[in-house]
């Protein structure tokens, strides 16, 4: 089971991240080796938390959105999905993340996002924070201290380069 959502905002594709709903940590790595490098994939897939009953959310690609009203709305759309039909009562929400590029106004609302996430899910819920730069390791690291959040994981990992 493996679903993605697209949304269009009319801007650019690679202004909106890509949202996907994975049933297994297989699935993740092979999403996880079609964007870094073959031995980044693999240590982080073998350090993914494993927990009873997992349903694993991936954000992956950038954040660029130009219109908060567009901002806002994409990922409080994402947050529904996620509470309402995607994860049930009895799973746990490991949310993978690996952005190559998000913006400020895209910097605080996933923080909100990852806020109303531990709200609502608490222990359940997991975080799987990638970055192949250090300002986003440090992103990372800023997220986990004020979610005060122990099974949030961050790893630096190698992008592949765009193919042009």
């Amino acid at each position: 089971m493996s679903t993605s959502i697209i949304y269009d905002q009319g801007s650019s594709k690679d202004m909106i991240p890509f949202v996907g709903l994975f049933a297994d940590k297989e699935e993740v790595r092979k999403k996880l080796l079609e964007i870094c490098e073959l031995d980044s994939a693999l240590d982080t897939t073998a350090k993914i938390p494993a927990v009873n009953n997992p349903t694993f959310v991936f954000i992956s690609g950038n954040s660029r959105f130009e219109d908060s009203k567009y901002l806002k709305k994409f990922y409080n759309d994402l947050l529904e999905l996620i509470k309402d039909q995607w994860v049930k009562a009895d799973q746990n929400l490991i949310l993978v993340v690996i952005l190559e590029y998000f913006n400020s106004g895209s910097g605080k609302t996933i923080g909100d996002l990852f806020t109303e996430l531990n709200n609502f899910f608490g222990n359940r819920f997991h975080i799987v924070w990638l970055a192949d730069d250090e300002n986003y390791v440090g992103a990372g690291e800023d997220y986990k201290e004020i979610l005060e959040k122990e099974s949030f994981l961050i790893e630096e990992v190698i992008i592949k380069p765009k193919k042009k």
